[in-house]
């Protein structure tokens, strides 16, 4: 998981008007500028892509752990919401993380 510091408010950012989306095929990214150090990272997954919260919890999990391992919290000051459509329950753990992996997060 990620350290709390580097989570976003989705309320908070919902209110703010983005400066940058970029489209996938199974998500949407969504930047805005946050003038801190550091990086905040929101994963927001509807019931439409999974009734059961314990899959929802487990898709957010994957990518907050590509997150931590690409060392995506140490680009200077955005807040970057990543949002997923439910065609990625279409595909394997492994398929979307290798996705997740190459997609770039920064604008």
């Amino acid at each position: 998981m990620l350290a709390k510091r580097y989570k976003l408010n989705i309320g908070e950012f919902i209110e703010k008007r983005p400066t940058f989306v970029k489209k996938g095929p199974f998500f949407a990214v969504k930047i805005i500028g946050n003038g801190l150090s550091y990086s905040r990272f929101g994963v927001v997954i509807g019931k439409k892509v999974d009734k059961r919260a314990t899959e929802r919890n487990k898709i957010r999990r994957m990518f907050y752990r590509i997150i931590r391992e690409r060392n995506l919290v140490m680009t200077p000051g955005q807040d970057i919401m990543i949002g997923v459509f439910p065609e990625i329950k279409k595909l394997s753990q492994e398929e979307i993380v290798k996705i997740v992996r190459e997609f770039v997060f920064v604008k």
